[in-house]
């Protein structure tokens, strides 16, 4: 049976991968989570998220052992899929996701059974590829999955595809193709910082970004945060590296909490080629205790 990643097509320009139960059973996680600030309306717990979602999905996702994300940003239409591993019993699964989905039809492709519902954005599809694999998505992103299966269409490959893969196999994973606007001038989320809007280094360094991962993994007691970042060149490169630490100097020159600037500190910044690496691990005992900080909550 191939691993969901496996799966996404070569349409995707983003994939994404969640270890759901490892994160689930990790109490560091959870306490991480619940000392985060949230608004009022939002779930306080991972295990209240995780009911929350349950009941807005018709999936219990206690069953879901990894769920792979995948889609293109730059599609004319709606093209966004989740394929969930997991132990699922398929009758039992088809009526909660009915009754989630009212008015749902069956329907076949490539002479697999599927279902079309709609939901706030528009229409929503699912099918099981068996008794472990559920595609949940857009009608044209389960298209792309069942065709991949069935060997006729090609999995996602390529520079997305590379960088996810040079992640390792963390708790969670993402990478994504940069769109080519997403850093204009005017759209700049330097532009509203004071001394750093009008820096011609901020907008260009940022503009010659291609793909971005990240990563969030545990070691013992400590939280990893891994950002991969892949330039045009390797002289963008090094202008992306010198524009994040002179930031990282402003924050810590700004702060007056100590904690905070210990753990900015922490942040080791590397840049080979046109590569730049970016490498956070601190104590989820630290995090917390930094979340919780009265000055921090909403």
């Amino acid at each position: 049976m191939p691993t969901p990643r496996k799966l996404a097509p070569a349409k995707a320009n983003f994939i994404g991968e969640l270890r759901v139960a490892d994160i689930l059973k990790d109490p560091d996680l959870e306490k991480l989570y619940a000392a985060v600030p949230k608004g009022s309306d939002h779930p306080k717990t991972l295990q209240d998220l995780l009911a929350s979602q349950s009941l807005e999905m018709g999936i219990d996702l206690r069953t879901v052992r990894t769920a792979v994300v995948f889609g293109d940003s730059s599609a004319a239409g709606d093209y966004v899929g989740a394929i969930l591993q997991g132990q699922f019993e398929p009758q039992a699964l088809l009526s909660a996701l009915g009754k989630s989905n009212p008015g749902a039809t069956e329907t076949k492709y490539k002479n697999r059974q599927a279902y079309i519902g709609k939901d706030d954005d528009g229409e929503v599809a699912y099918t099981l590829l068996s008794k472990e694999l559920l595609v949940v998505g857009d009608p044209s992103a389960v298209r792309g999955v069942i065709d991949v299966h069935q060997g006729d269409q090609p999995p996602l490959s390529g520079v997305v595809w590379d960088t996810f893969q040079a992640l390792g196999n963390p708790m969670f994973r993402v990478a994504a193709k940069v769109p080519q606007n997403a850093f204009d001038d005017s759209d700049s989320p330097l532009s509203d910082l004071p001394g750093l809007g009008g820096m011609p280094l901020g907008a260009e360094a940022l503009k010659s970004l291609e793909v971005v991962g990240l990563s969030l993994d545990k070691t013992g007691q400590n939280l990893k945060l891994h950002a991969q970042l892949d330039c045009s060149d390797a002289d963008s490169a090094s202008r992306t590296e010198a524009m994040l630490s002179g930031g990282l100097s402003l924050l810590r020159g700004f702060s007056n909490d100590r904690q905070l600037r210990d753990l900015l500190d922490q942040i080791q910044v590397k840049v080979d080629g046109k590569r730049m690496d970016v490498v956070f691990q601190a104590a989820g005992a630290d995090l917390q205790a930094l979340a919780a900080k009265p000055g921090l909550r909403p």
